[in-house]
């Protein structure tokens, strides 16, 4: 992956991750409404990180991360690294601000149940018509997809091919269709990233296919404004999909995946200049996308349960807003850029498993009971 592309998608993620913050900011008792007019762009901001994850994944799988332990453990490292101290904080600030503003924690979507959290860390808060989210933390929800995805991908990858389809197979078949419903959006991702370095199309080509996706997508907004989202509405299937923008995950995911190989292809141009400066800010910010993701909702509502003045008022939006803002960043340095020394940990713990099953096994054959065949 070159300079440029590599700036693309931290650029990308960044944005995205601060749509999905704005979708959630401007209720009326956050922020006054502020910020209302991009609140229908979250969701395409998840399609876009579902195209995006299964890009960097491939794109790990044949560059560092060679074999199914180094896979595990930098998967592991990656997301718990975050959704751990993420459950933490959200149990901790939503204790805090029901016991402040309980309105702000009505309804079903805020349920405080502890078994919610302990799904939520296994990653079962998704399967089949099961949707549940650990308090506040809306935004949780993608990870009981996405954390499946490397799991079916792993096997297909690591795995002697017959076996990888059978166990993908049956970890879909486990999963549910809502879940394997969003697999194949994953997975143009990953056709993305082989595109882009088994089959790279020349300058032109990639310039033309970069500006024909961005003119796709920009069609489909304004188609959306003028008649309404491409959305699931039937009941019946909404029981088993569950997400209502499904049809819009496609329609967006696919028009990132072409501007994506598109750039990657006409990206030759500018790596001249992407490869003279450093973009040190852009990289930093990129760096806590995750932590914008899980922790920004629950801190979204403490700070408007602590907050004095009117939520419309630019006093009160600077507090929960900004305030938001600035303690994700903090709460990023102790967390997600913190992942080598939660890989090193990881690390240790499998090593030590293996210690121990190797000194099992040596302790049985060397058994009198081993010895005398009994």
């Amino acid at each position: 992956m070159n300079r440029s592309t590599s700036l693309y998608l931290d650029a990308t993620r960044f944005i995205a991750a601060l749509l999905v913050f704005a979708d959630h900011a401007c209720g009326s008792r956050i922020s006054g409404g502020f910020g209302w007019q991009l609140a229908d762009y979250g969701p395409e901001a998840v399609a876009v990180f579902f195209v995006l994850s299964g890009f960097v994944i491939a794109h790990a799988t044949a560059s560092r991360e060679l074999s199914p332990q180094s896979y595990a453990v930098a998967r592991g490292a990656r997301i718990y690294s975050v959704a751990l101290p993420a459950l933490v904080f959200t149990a901790i600030a939503d204790a805090i601000g029901r016991s402040v503003s309980p309105a702000l924690y009505s309804g079903p979507w805020h349920a405080a149940l502890d078994w919610h959290f302990l799904g939520a860390a296994a990653f079962v808060n998704e399967l089949w018509t099961v949707s549940f989210n650990p308090g506040s933390d809306w935004s949780y929800w993608s990870l009981g997809y996405e954390v499946w995805y490397y799991a079916i991908f792993g096997a297909l990858a690591f795995a002697p091919r017959r076996f990888g389809l059978l166990a993908a197979a049956g970890l879909l078949l486990l999963v549910g269709p809502s879940i394997a419903a969003l697999f194949p959006l994953w997975l143009v991702g990953v056709g993305a990233y082989r595109v882009c370095t088994r089959h790279p199309m020349g300058r032109t080509a990639g310039l033309l296919l970069f500006l024909g996706s961005l003119a796709a997508w920009g069609a489909y907004e304004v188609m959306a404004w003028r008649h309404g989202r491409f959305l699931l509405r039937q009941p019946e299937m909404l029981v088993w999909l569950k997400r209502p923008e499904l049809p819009q995950y496609y329609v967006v995911g696919l028009a990132f995946a072409g501007s994506l190989i598109g750039f990657r292809s006409a990206s030759e141009w500018i790596e001249p200049f992407a490869a003279r400066h450093r973009f040190a800010a852009l990289r930093w910010a990129a760096g806590a996308t995750l932590s914008i993701y899980l922790f920004h909702e629950p801190l979204l509502r403490l700070l408007a349960t602590l907050n004095p003045w009117p939520p419309g008022s630019w006093r009160g939006r600077t507090l929960v807003l900004g305030g938001t803002l600035i303690v994700v960043f903090a709460l990023a340095e102790l967390t997600e850029r913190r992942k080598g020394a939660w890989r090193r940990g990881i690390l240790a713990l499998v090593e030590r498993a293996k210690v121990g099953a190797h000194s099992r096994a040596v302790a049985k054959l060397s058994s009198p009971a081993s010895e005398t065949g009994v």
